[in-house]
């Protein structure tokens, strides 16, 4: 792992009511879609790859947003969360959090990701999971279900 610190991005997803989650190999926890930035590639951008070289998901960026854009100036999606994450020791990460929306439900699992779920509401009282991924899987559904209005 990298020493110092790094931006990474998360993305929630959800398709039909049901967040994704994989369990990540090396902690043995359910987290969302996510990885470090590449040179020049903004936060939001760095998602939607994740999304599609994890689990092969075309992604779209839940907002209601409207981004203004001129010759100087793009508004592009701030995330919905910022977090400083303790990964080890001497590394941190400073993670955009997003919350996506994909029209497809089918799995291509990238080598060495572990299994993914789709989780409901209800899935997600039930299972054990951190606080944190359970409060941002429950309102990324409840923004989906707002603007997408199933």
């Amino acid at each position: 792992m990298k020493k110092g610190r790094y931006f990474t991005a998360s993305i929630f997803i959800v398709n039909k009511g049901e967040v994704l989650l994989h369990r990540h190999k090396k902690f043995n926890i359910l987290l969302p879609v996510g990885g470090y930035l590449k040179n020049n590639e903004l936060p939001h951008e760095a998602a939607i790859r994740e999304a599609k070289e994890e689990c092969g998901l075309n992604v779209k960026i839940l907002t209601d947003q409207k981004f203004l854009k001129s010759k100087r100036l793009s508004e592009i999606p701030s995330g919905e969360y910022l977090n400083l994450i303790k990964a080890k020791k001497d590394c941190e990460q400073i993670d955009f959090t997003f919350f996506g929306f994909s029209k497809n439900r089918k799995i291509k699992k990238e080598k060495g990701i572990e299994d993914f779920f789709w989780f409901s509401k209800r899935d997600l009282e039930e299972v054990k999971i951190d606080k944190k991924t359970k409060k941002y899987a429950i309102e990324s559904i409840k923004r989906y279900n707002k603007i997408i209005k199933l």
